[in-house]
């Protein structure tokens, strides 16, 4: 399967290169004048790329769609601006504001809003900063905002989200996430299937702090909203080709193949024209892996992936627009290798001979031994339609429309671990075979481990209302919510194999559903005083059943299985999530003879939760009566969010500052722990539980600042800071990370999430005149990114292998683009430095002593070659 997504990939590259001209973006808006023969703003507007205004816009039209898009204005003069439907191309920016800053619209509050105007403390990616900036995947976004952090799971499949400290530490269907993923509005559930590749994108949006009135649950820290292009009325095509090379010792030279392409048509046939358009964008990633397994002569931490994304869009009626999307991506890698660390003996290493030992050994950096050909193949396909229908006014309404929502997606995971990434004998984990549950007697005892692929299915469905009225005083939005999911996992695991034969299948079975009803309204009370408040109720049902099947050993391996755990339980969670805004818009004629042109403060109360569940380990039973235990619930997080912003433009629209002061009561903090309860089952097997607890209450607190100046003469300067402190208030009962004990955790600090995070990108763009040349004219534009990231304990500070210290990657890319700005060609480099840092660690420190060290991609380096037409 590898090979053939490899050759996929490879012959997507080649039918680019042959059948295709190789394109680029459109005009980047901090680029100099352009020459007379600039493209059109139908072609710039394939790329999404944003455009600048002049002069800021104290109000904007407001149709029933939301939006991503620019508003633009032309020669300093207030004209009329219209922004368009959402996913629709934005206005190509005008020759003289390109030195002015974009005023992007954003649908932070599920209407369309500038974002200089929307009292939320948001950052918006447009698909021109997240080329510029290298982002491939979900995950790359992590430099470009303050206080998101993503953690690399084991698999190195999945999205591990945290936002200002907020987030999930398992990548399990029984866990929800603390952040919000959602792709055109549509909430992606789980870890798995959500670590999304970029294609097609318009504009990603983080919305960072609570958001449980509007987006509800499970975005407690925040949610992170891809808007995708939709299709327009013009024939357009995209294509991109990127090859370039991972600097591992062990790699080949041009080692990374990354492909994408786009293809827009509108329907010309009969009754379809003008009112039938179609799009479709395809895109690969073949990266090989930069860990070395010596043991297996393998290369892990590898990237193979292939995405679709396709979408239609439909006008029925001039008032009515209906848009179905679809999409197909499947991940095929063999996951996350990590360099196995030594912290203690226990009793457990004596079981897996060799453990402490190879733990102790020194190898080269990038260098580990596992004696599983670990795999994680993830396939996840979802289709959504949206209809949106302008109402118009009605009897006491300015203004009103509503919005229909209907989507269905599944994921299908194969897997196969190797949990201690060591040749010893430890505990390994799979789900890919398709074996009878128990095994049949006399089945070979390695195929009988193999379990079975886990898939999960989700329903959802929204009814949104948005209106106006009291001559646009009062704006509202409000609407119903049900969410639906089906789960299977029916893995299997194999623990000391080689010393006491200790094998188990478990299936886990997950049926939960949600509703909420929704709304928030925002009255101006003064022209430059505006109240918002809002309010949500949601009832989430969770229903877990949980299975475990024992090997009955013999000399073959397993002769049978034997049923030792079988339980469901279920739990109706209820909540009401308020929050309310207080924002203020310093009238103009206070700073007309200020370097500022437009200043907004807002202060917001928000709440929101994270769901709760059941511990889906089945608990070891009771030691002295032998009485199994019941699956456990832990209830939900809860958060009472309290921000203070500010957003400025100042300097004549070339400089736009954003900055966010939050302070949080965080409690029931949901905390998981493994460790050896101290005693043995009748098979004199070490019992080791997984438990997930309500352990702790905390408070939060930091400050966000957000920059982008244009400096004029080509010159572009984006910067952010994230400050960010977690502290544990009450924590007596903490799981020790390196002891059966429990430990006071009071005034810890947060884990997993760094307090300072910096990010700086310079470019600059210089017109080439190629002997009047409308071919090779165009421009060239370096541009250099740094972050910087500060300490990071992935846990208890007992645990001293768990300390990241601070470090610093740096970025570049060089770009030219040429050929009326319809092809580029770009040298880019990631970790420049070639840092080495570690990007999780894993503890298996109570029960086998030992901790796996996982690290981020060393340099990278390629040629960019793309065309648009």
């Amino acid at each position: 399967m590898l090979a053939c997504i490899k050759k996929v990939g490879l012959f997507g590259l080649a039918l680019s290169v042959l059948a295709i001209p190789l394109t680029a973006q459109a005009q980047p808006a901090e680029a100099p004048a352009q020459p007379a023969e600039a493209p059109a703003a139908a072609d710039a507007a394939v790329q999404g790329a944003p455009a600048a205004p002049s002069t800021y816009l104290e109000s904007i039209e407001t149709p029933s769609s939301g939006t991503v898009d620019v508003i633009n204005e032309s020669d300093g003069l207030a004209a009329e601006a219209e922004a368009v439907e959402a996913g629709d191309p934005p206005a190509f920016v005008s020759k003289e504001q390109e030195d002015r800053i974009e005023e992007i619209v954003v649908s932070a509050r599920k209407r369309q809003e500038l974002l200089e105007d929307t009292p939320v403390s948001v950052t918006a990616l447009s698909e021109t900063t997240l080329r510029e900036a290298g982002v491939t995947r979900i995950d790359d976004i992590a430099e470009l905002v303050p206080n998101l952090t993503f953690q690399t799971s084991s698999t190195g499949t999945e999205a591990l989200v945290y936002i200002r400290g907020v987030g999930t530490p398992r990548a399990l269907t029984s866990y929800d996430p603390g952040v919000g993923i959602y792709i055109d509005g549509i909430f992606v559930p789980r870890a798995q299937g959500s670590l999304l590749n970029v294609i097609d994108i318009a504009q990603v949006e983080v919305l960072r702090g609570p958001q449980g009135t509007l987006f509800g649950k499970n975005t407690i820290g925040g949610a992170i909203n891809f808007t995708t292009q939709k299709p327009t009325d013009e024939v357009e095509a995209f294509v991109q080709v990127d090859v370039g090379n991972v600097d591992a010792p062990h790699s080949q030279w041009l080692n990374s193949v990354t492909t994408r392409a786009m293809l827009n048509l509108p329907v010309d046939i009969g009754p379809l024209k003008d009112r039938v358009f179609m799009r479709m964008a395809f895109g690969s990633e073949n990266q090989a892996g930069y860990m070395y397994n010596e043991e297996l002569d393998q290369g892990w931490n590898d990237r193979n992936s292939l995405s679709f994304l396709g979408s239609l869009r439909i006008l029925p009626h001039e008032d009515v627009t209906i848009d179905i999307t679809g999409n197909w991506d499947r991940s095929h890698a063999r996951g996350e290798g990590g360099e196995c660390v030594f912290v203690q003996p226990t009793g457990l290493q004596g079981l897996a001979p060799g453990l402490a030992d190879y733990c102790q050994e020194e190898r080269k950096p990038y260098h580990f031994g596992a004696d599983w050909n670990q795999l994680f193949d993830i396939q996840s396909t979802g289709a959504w339609g949206v209809l949106n229908w302008d109402i118009g006014p009605l009897p006491g309404l300015d203004e009103f429309s509503l919005k229909a929502i209907g989507a269905w997606r599944q994921q299908y995971i194969r897997s196969r671990q190797d949990t201690d990434l060591t040749p010893a004998p430890a505990v390994n984990a799979a789900g890919i075979g398709d074996i009878p549950i128990p095994a049949p007697e006399g089945t070979d005892s390695l195929l009988a481990m193999q379990g079975r692929p886990a898939k999960a299915q989700q329903f959802q469905t929204e009814l949104q209302v948005n209106g106006s009225a009291l001559d646009g005083r009062l704006n509202f939005v409000g609407g119903y919510f049900l969410f639906l999911e089906n789960a299977q996992n029916r893995g299997a695991t194999a623990a000391l194999v080689d010393t006491i034969n200790t094998r188990s299948v478990q299936p886990q079975l997950t049926d939960n559903w949600s509703w909420a009803l929704y709304s928030q309204a925002s009255f101006d009370l003064l022209e430059w005083l505006q109240l918002t408040a809002g309010l949500r109720y949601t009832e989430d049902k969770k229903e877990t059943t949980a299975e475990k099947y024992d090997c009955v050993p013999s000399a073959e391996g397993c002769s049978s299985f034997r049923e030792s755990f079988n339980e469901t339980n279920s739990k109706i969670f209820s909540t009401w999530n308020p929050m309310a805004t207080l924002s203020a818009t310093v009238p103009e004629d206070l700073i007309e003879d200020t370097v500022i042109d437009h200043l907004m403060g807002y202060f917001t109360y928000s709440s929101g939760f994270k769901g709760g569940g059941f511990n889906v380990i089945p608990p070891p039973a009771d030691p002295l009566s032998g009485d199994q235990q019941p699956l456990q619930p832990f209830d939900p997080e809860n958060m009472n969010s309290f921000e203070l912003g500010f957003k400025t433009l100042s300097f004549d629209n070339r400089i736009a500052t954003n900055l966010s002061l939050f302070y949080a009561k965080y409690d029931d903090i949901q905390v998981t722990a493994i460790r050896d309860l101290g005693y043995v089952d009748a098979n004199g097997t070490p019992v080791i539980a997984q438990e997930t607890l309500n352990a702790a209450k905390a408070t939060t607190q930091g400050v966000e600042l957000e920059t982008v100046m244009n400096l004029g003469a080509g010159f572009r300067l984006e910067g952010s800071v994230g400050l960010f402190r977690g502290v544990y208030d009450n924590w007596d009962d903490a799981p020790s990370d390196v002891t059966t004990d429990f430990i006071d955790r009071s005034g810890e600090t947060f884990r997993r999430v760094p307090e300072v995070q910096t990010h700086v990108a310079l470019q600059k763009s210089f017109l080439i005149e190629a002997n009047d040349s409308e071919f090779w004219g165009g421009y060239m534009t370096p541009r250099f990114d740094w972050y910087f990231q500060g300490p990071v304990r992935f846990q208890g500070p007992e645990y001293e292998a768990g300390l990241q210290g601070g470090y610093s990657l740096f970025n570049a890319r060089l770009a030219y683009s040429f050929n009326g700005e319809a092809t580029q060609l770009a040298l880019w480099s990631q970790n420049l430095g070639n840092k080495r840092y570690r990007t999780n660690s894993i503890p298996l420190v109570t029960t086998f002593g030992i901790a796996q060290q996982l690290y981020g991609l060393p340099r990278t380096y390629g040629l960019e070659l793309s065309h648009r037409f």
